[in-house]
């Protein structure tokens, strides 16, 4: 049995039934024929195929099991749509906060001094006195060179400073005699002359000896390299028994503990912003030093959160880097948990306003389309509007700063429901459920502003 055969028989059988084997006049079956074909076309059948369908069967069973299809199942051009209920949606109130604005910059850590600890004499190494990264006060021994021939220097010095001081008392009495036997005549003046002379020279090589035994006593004590400020240490550079070069060979590095300097570059057009503001408010920085006008700032290492570390600049170069456009400014600040390093990264802030009252929105309630950005809102009878906001700054908590806009009836007001949980499944100009951060469902909201209600008519009405 063919293809054709297969398909009438199974249009028989379907068709026996349904009309219990009455005759159904031409005409009725030719209608219910055409409205079956237009329902089938509606649901995307394709007309070829049923057309080759139809030819290769019967017209009576064609008609019949049409007319018991048609009559089983209708036509409907009524598609029902189902209502999608509320969107469930958390809301929250813009919080107002007194603010100030900061700008921020990278910069690093310095120590307020830094010393390379240098030996002050040539020699061997015999001791090193400290541990790595110990913390010394000033005056603490930390090298100790070899100290043996220094020391016989000074020795040495100590005998000729004895020489010379036998010398002159001889000197000095030799001319004592001179000057008692001058006026009797009994020594010619070429022999008082030699007198005097030997005085002088003993009395001089006496003060050479005495200045070359300081100098030998000084060197001596160079042996024992000593910290000259309080700080922390860093590793010894040289080990002991090797060659120390005087002041070539550098042995550590000595670091103090605070206070402690904070650098960074100041780009120049904030540069003359901060100048052009101190100027308008007649602000000391305008005309006095840098130190003298007590800016703080804040700063942070690169694991904390916020700004917990505060200070007051101190210094700015007095030159802009034409490299770089940056000027170099300098914060001094107190190192009172001793965790500072120098060299460590930071993130520092200037504050460049004074303080205001500023509206705040949690920064995951904004929302971007193209340039612009808006928030969205639950407004009278729960329905969601679309509220365009200008951005401020984002806050240390994740809180948003809102600027006022151009005219109040477009500003984001104290009193409106913000969305900022949501947003996806929120529909501008449809109802939404809102709750609290709890999951509270809120009563119907109807505190807002007739400018809200208004735009919500014209949106539909758009629409």
């Amino acid at each position: 049995m063919n293809y054709n055969a297969r398909s009438a028989a199974s249009l028989e059988a379907v068709s026996k039934p349904a009309l219990n084997r009455r005759r159904v006049p031409l005409l009725a079956r030719l209608a219910v024929l055409y409205r079956t074909l237009h329902c089938w076309a509606s649901q995307q059948w394709h007309p070829s195929l049923v057309l080759k369908q139809l030819l290769a069967l019967r017209w009576t069973s064609i008609v019949g099991a049409w007319l018991s299809l048609a009559l089983a199942t209708g036509c409907s051009d009524e598609v029902p749509v189902a209502k999608l209920p509320p969107s469930r949606v958390t809301v929250q109130q813009p919080q107002t906060r007194e603010v100030t604005d900061f700008d921020t910059y990278n910069g690093h850590l310095d120590a307020s001094q830094t010393v390379e600890i240098r030996a002050r004499v040539s020699g061997y190494l015999n001791k090193v006195h400290f541990a790595a990264g110990d913390r010394v006060e000033q005056g603490t021994v930390l090298f100790e060179i070899d100290p043996r021939q220094f020391q016989a220097e000074v020795d040495r010095a100590v005998a000729d400073v004895a020489r010379w001081q036998a010398e002159l008392a001889r000197t000095t009495a030799n001319l004592a005699r001179a000057q008692k036997l001058r006026p009797t005549a009994a020594i010619t003046q070429e022999e008082f002359d030699r007198q005097v002379a030997e005085h002088d020279v003993a009395k001089a090589s006496l003060e050479a000896a005495q200045a070359a035994l300081a100098q030998a006593e000084l060197n001596l004590g160079f042996t024992k390299v000593t910290a000259p400020i309080g700080g922390i240490l860093s590793r010894t550079l040289i080990t002991e028994g090797n060659l120390v070069n005087a002041d070539i060979t550098a042995l550590t590095r000595l670091t103090s503990i605070t206070p402690f300097y904070c650098y960074f570059d100041v780009d120049e057009r904030s540069l003359q912003r901060y100048q052009k503001r101190a100027r308008d408010t007649g602000r000391p920085e305008a005309t006095e030093p840098l130190a003298a006008a007590k800016i703080p700032f804040e700063f942070a290492l690169e694991t904390e959160t916020g700004f917990p570390h505060h200070g007051v600049l101190d210094f700015a170069d007095n030159k802009v880097d034409p490299n770089t456009g940056t000027i170099q400014v300098r914060g001094v600040t107190e190192n009172k948990f001793r965790n500072l390093v120098a060299g460590e990264r930071v993130r520092a802030r200037v504050p460049v306003s004074d303080p205001y009252q500023a509206l705040l929105i949690p920064d995951e309630a904004v929302l971007a389309d193209q340039s612009k950005r808006y928030v969205l809102v639950v407004g009278p009878g729960n329905i969601v509007l679309r509220r365009e906001v200008n951005l401020g700054r984002l806050l240390d908590d994740g809180m948003r700063v809102v600027l006022p806009a151009a005219s109040d009836a477009d500003s984001l007001r104290p009193d409106d429901h913000v969305i900022v949980l949501g947003m996806q499944s929120a529909r501008v100009n449809y109802p939404a459920e809102p709750v609290d951060a709890a999951g509270r469902p809120l009563a119907r909201v109807t505190v807002g502003s007739q400018q809200a209600e208004t735009q919500s008519v014209e949106r539909q009405e758009t629409e």
